[in-house]
């Protein structure tokens, strides 16, 4: 589901055509309730969230790939020493 799409439902309630067959077709309205505001203000919020959470994220594993290649390139030149007594 489109978050805009229900965000701008809940914001601004909705609208339809019935057509009962008997009479000319008329538009019925439904205006938007103050709880379906509030519900549209904290679905936003929360995306917001989300989004920034998920940006954050792809940095920090960013981040750790990146330590993780320049700690196998450190290995690689500098190879851990072995104490007596260890299997090599």
């Amino acid at each position: 589901m489109d978050i805009n799409w229900l965000v701008q439902r809940l914001k601004n309630g909705e609208s339809y055509t019935v057509n009962d067959g008997i009479s000319e077709p008329y538009q019925v309205n439904n205006p938007p309730t103050s709880l379906s505001i509030k519900a549209a203000q904290v679905i936003e919020r929360l995306h917001e969230q989300n989004s920034l959470t998920a940006q954050i994220t792809l940095n920090l594993q960013h981040q750790l790939n990146t330590l993780h290649q320049e700690y196998e390139l450190l290995r690689q030149i500098n190879p851990p020493a072995t104490t007596s007594g260890e299997a090599g």
